[in-house]
């Protein structure tokens, strides 16, 4: 690692159902140094989603609850003053062909979505949402453009086709559902082998595979940062709380990283605020 690095550490898929307790588990080292978290919100979840971060007595019902319902969880985040990053509306998609809510390509719903989400959050968090983190990483190009306009940036996996296979150099040189005005942020980007751009001062922030998940090994995970770390100034590492309770491998590596993040001198943890206070001015 060269030099300092700030990293925004990111939990998704934070919903009506996510407990304090689970966040002071899995991240208590954090809190006790008054080290930042960003949470990926999901204002108003989807019930009819099989997901692991839904309650089984919910999975399945036609409801969606919205994030306001939890009162403790709000406690808990103005208590430690968390960074509320908007996880889309209710984390849907629609049709057989599995299309996410914001890769849809009708710009109006699209704002509505994202205006509904953002009134719920504000009216549970007392403050407007700046980020916006797209359930299962997928925008449309006009998502892209109507979001932009609400947010001061976007969080993202990939704004490329890359797949982590061996073509990935490849394929991460080819846009992934930009619209035609992005194209030269994006490339500008891979030129300058850059994890962001900005367009119209809306930060696009990519993370580039830098996530906890099941397919994750530990060493892998500890390279990739350190490799990482030597050319991005700002890095996003994302965390799925559900993932690291039901997976003693994962929940070890992360206590690791967090116990690593804590000892180097030259990491800084930070709000996306912080990330883009650094990136887009």
């Amino acid at each position: 690692m060269k030099g300092t690095v700030s990293v925004v550490i990111r939990e998704d898929d934070i919903c009506y159902f996510t407990k304090p307790e689970v966040l002071e588990h899995i991240y208590g080292q954090l809190l006790n140094s008054s080290m930042p978290i960003n949470l990926a919100v999901i204002p108003m979840v989807d019930c009819r989603l099989n997901r692991p971060f839904i309650s089984p007595h919910y999975r399945g019902r036609n409801l969606r609850i919205s994030i306001e319902e939890n009162k403790d969880l709000i406690e808990f985040v103005k208590q430690h003053d968390l960074e509320v990053l908007q996880h889309g509306l209710t984390h849907e998609f629609f049709g057989p062909r599995f299309t996410p809510e914001f890769k849809i390509n009708d710009r109006a719903e699209v704002a509505r979505r994202a205006k509904l989400g953002m009134q719920v959050l504000q009216r549970a968090f007392r403050r407007i949402p700046r980020f916006f983190v797209p359930p299962w990483d997928v925008l449309s190009p006009q998502a892209y453009k109507v979001l932009s306009k609400y947010y001061d940036g976007i969080l993202l996996a990939f704004t490329s086709q890359s797949r982590r296979c061996v073509f990935d150099k490849f394929l991460d040189l080819i846009p992934r559902h930009l619209p035609l005005s992005y194209i030269p942020g994006f490339f500008l980007s891979r030129l300058k082998n850059r994890n962001y751009f900005v367009v119209n001062g809306c930060l696009i922030l990519e993370h580039k595979g830098l996530a906890i998940s099941p397919e994750i090994e530990e060493e892998h995970f500890f390279h990739l940062f350190k490799e990482t770390a030597k050319k991005w100034r700002v890095i996003v590492v994302v965390n799925h709380h559900w993932y690291l309770l039901s997976n003693h491998k994962l929940m070890s590596i992360w206590l690791k990283f967090m116990d690593f993040l804590l000892r180097d001198g030259r990491v800084k943890i930070v709000t996306a605020s912080n990330g883009y206070k650094i990136l887009a001015k």
